[in-house]
């Protein structure tokens, strides 16, 4: 299934969820809770497997839910747990994290930036280059971080729908088109 859709389904889920969270101001604990949760699945092979068993019948895989949950979780996460349950959509726990933890960032005004450098920076230049793009955006900034040797150096930045392409490969890429078309 292509990515576009997980993301569909996932938010069809964790939306509503994340408002209901939102009134109540209990939106980390949702997410930690979810989280928490697909830990579970992952370290259960044999707990993982019962969700994923269509011969099991979903009246039963909520039953289980709600008889290892009920006193663990609040009842907002066990709500949502269920519905994803009932509808054998347990295979999309973490694209629905990932749309929860979006929406937290969202609320938080933590924007989430992609850069890849021709290297891997040292931690001092990694907060460095945090506290600058702070200060630029004026939001926090979570950075995930990839590393591209091609790149020669220099930098390149998503945030949104946005790419700066700082790097000397594109520099070079730009100066041989110019030299081409002279």
């Amino acid at each position: 299934m292509e990515d576009t859709k997980r993301q569909l389904i996932a938010k069809i889920y964790a939306e509503p969820a994340f408002e209901l969270a939102v009134e109540d101001g209990t939106e980390q604990r949702l997410l930690d809770e979810i989280l928490a949760v697909n830990k579970i699945f992952a370290a259960n092979a044999d707990f993982a497997s019962i969700f994923a068993n269509i011969a099991v019948p979903s009246a039963a895989k909520v039953d289980l839910i709600r008889r290892v949950l009920a006193e663990k979780i609040s009842p907002l996460a066990l709500n949502l747990l269920i519905s994803i349950v009932k509808r054998d959509r347990t295979g999309f726990l973490p694209d629905i994290i990932s749309v929860l933890q979006m929406l937290l960032d969202r609320r938080n005004n933590i924007k989430i930036v992609y850069v890849v450098f021709a290297q891997q920076p040292s931690q001092t230049r990694l907060e460095e280059f945090r506290q600058n793009l702070r200060n630029q955006i004026g939001a926090d900034v979570k950075l995930n971080i990839g590393v591209d040797a091609s790149l020669i150096g220099g930098v390149i930045l998503r945030m949104d729908d946005r790419v700066i392409d700082g790097s000397v490969k594109n520099m070079l890429q730009k100066a041989a088109a110019k030299i081409a078309a002279a």
